[in-house]
């Protein structure tokens, strides 16, 4: 594989990553979050959304 190649495939799965952030936020940001906690962080349980509590 060439350089080239390469950089071309790392561009286009930066794109695709960042597409699949996105559709990952709206859907955590619609979602009615069901939360399970430890001492350090709570995680919904439908979205998978990890929130820091550790202040």
């Amino acid at each position: 594989m060439t350089t080239e190649q390469l950089i071309h495939q790392i561009t286009v799965k930066r794109r695709n990553l960042h597409q699949l952030e996105e559709q990952l936020a709206l859907l955590q940001a619609q979602c009615i979050h069901e939360y399970t906690e430890t001492f350090t962080y709570r995680k919904c349980l439908k979205c998978l959304k990890i929130e820091s509590v550790h202040y």
